[in-house]
């Protein structure tokens, strides 16, 4: 049975499947490539001290 719009039932959801499965590859594939920077970026932090409480210059009134 054809509906309303000449796309049978079942081809539209499976439309809309495809669709949300390349969005969720997609962002699965974005966090696995800036998985790496972000570690690197905060073992230099770590190693540099740049968000340490010690190594802040704050000065006091």
């Amino acid at each position: 049975m054809v509906g309303s719009a000449g796309v049978r039932p079942g081809r539209l959801s499976q439309r809309a499947d495809d669709f949300f499965t390349l969005i969720a590859l997609y962002l699965t594939l974005i966090a696995a490539v800036t998985l790496p920077h972000a570690v690197i970026v905060h073992w230099m932090d770590v190693t540099q001290g740049v968000w340490s409480v010690k190594n802040q210059h704050r000065r006091r009134a």
